[in-house]
């Protein structure tokens, strides 16, 4: 009985330092693996002034996206995408629009450019005289 005892608090030991083995961090020489990559955006056009009303292309995905940012009163209320001039085929005008909620500060819309067109962002005013805002145009390559 003492020897199945004996073998028995073994074969615990045992499994105890293989549990531990298996849950313990790598040794301090090892390497980390390595973080995933943020994406990569460049920013393609802007406004400036407030509000500001972006254009921005996301090097991996091969998206662009429009957003607004310093809309003080929330006098913007809505975003748009805008293709305009194509080569060889019709614009095919606002293609995504989405509405600024109120203290939200940026809006993002994304779309896939087409060769050759051109693409703007505009911010709409709600209620108000003043303008619509362009982010400025940007042709795609």
């Amino acid at each position: 009985m003492a020897k199945n005892w004996k073998t028995f608090v073994r074969l615990g030991a045992v499994a105890a330092v293989l549990c531990a083995s298996l849950t313990a961090s790598p040794p301090a020489g090892a390497e980390a693996a390595p973080a995933k990559a943020a994406y990569r955006f460049r920013l393609l056009t802007e406004s400036g002034g407030f509000p500001n009303v972006r254009l921005w292309l996301n090097e991996d995905t091969r998206k662009i996206h429009a957003d607004i940012t310093g809309n003080p009163h929330n006098y913007f209320r809505l975003i748009h995408l805008r293709e305009g001039y194509c080569p060889n085929r019709p614009s095919r005008g606002s293609l995504e629009n989405s509405w600024v909620h109120p203290d939200q500060g940026t809006v993002t819309l994304s779309v896939t450019p087409t060769s050759k067109c051109e693409y703007t962002a505009w911010a709409e005013p709600h209620g108000s005289a003043l303008p619509p805002k362009l982010s400025g145009w940007w042709v795609a390559d």
